[in-house]
């Protein structure tokens, strides 16, 4: 199963603040919207709640020490994992918060990275991951970058 990564980081590697992304960018949003459309994603439930409902044609998985009603759950990646390769499931998405990103890197394959070109004070950022990952895909806009880094193999 290929575990991918997703999320939007400012020029100072901040991604939010309060389970907030620092400033909605439309664009980003579709390029999520289109990356992620028809997969699983996976989030922690701070990132639930902060979203206040299921993401739309996608199968959403919350990691979460207690039950979330009327949503798919699991109390840890290795249960969810488990269940997911069960299903034969080909590639999840994680969408965040930190935590989650943090405990999900050192089994990422697949980094999809909206490069904001704009540097926000806020209290949450993106974990390093350049010495693992090599970038392999880039497309250039004014405000942003939309960039798949993948894992270095060994």
């Amino acid at each position: 199963m290929i575990v991918n990564m997703i999320a939007a980081m400012a020029s100072n590697r901040i991604v939010g603040k309060d389970n907030k992304l620092p400033r909605h960018y439309s664009a980003d949003l579709q390029h999520f919207k289109k990356v992620t459309s028809g997969h699983v994603v996976v989030m922690g439930y701070n990132t639930f709640v902060s979203i206040g409902r299921a993401l739309p044609n996608r199968r959403n998985i919350i990691l979460s020490k207690q039950p979330v009603a009327d949503m798919e759950w699991y109390p840890s990646i290795e249960d969810m994992m488990k269940q997911l390769q069960s299903e034969n499931i080909d590639q999840i998405f994680i969408i965040g918060w930190a935590s989650i990103y943090r405990q999900f890197l050192p089994i990422a394959d697949v980094i999809y990275l909206t490069e904001i070109k704009k540097a926000y004070e806020w209290d949450t950022s993106f974990p390093e991951f350049e010495h693992e990952f090599a970038e392999v895909e880039r497309e250039e806009t004014e405000e942003m970058d939309f960039v798949v880094y993948k894992r270095k193999q060994t």
